[in-house]
């Protein structure tokens, strides 16, 4: 899911991507995010343990890039923990990032992380 705010005070879903949408790889996600405005993104994002396991995790990122608006960046700031609980809270949620630029969202580094992470 890729969200965003409308009018400054509505969170509504900008794009759903079925898992098997030939669209729906992280990395043609990760090229939509806008330069210069907020995003949360919501992806289960698939991965391999080391153990050679297919694996998925829920990833949420909140996507606030240096170039978005000052105003833009408050309000996702600030509605950040509603949106997470509206999507059940936290317990479905195995890794959170807070992105500003796409260096910050590489495939392997999640990967890696996920791979690491006790839920």
């Amino acid at each position: 899911l890729q969200l965003h705010i409308v009018d400054n005070k509505e969170v509504q879903i900008e794009k759903r991507i079925a898992k098997d949408d030939p669209d729906a790889s992280f990395d043609k996600l990760r090229e939509s995010l806008p330069p210069d405005d907020c995003r949360y993104i919501i992806y289960d994002f698939p991965y391999e343990t080391d153990a050679g396991q297919a694996n998925s995790k829920l990833v949420f990122i909140a996507w606030c890039p240096d170039d978005a608006k000052v105003k833009s960046k408050m309000i996702y700031a600030s509605t950040k923990e509603t949106v997470k609980k509206s999507l059940g809270g936290e317990g479905g949620i195995a890794l959170e990032i807070q992105a500003n630029d796409l260096s910050e969202v590489e495939t392997a580094d999640i990967a890696e992380k996920l791979k690491f992470k006790k839920t």
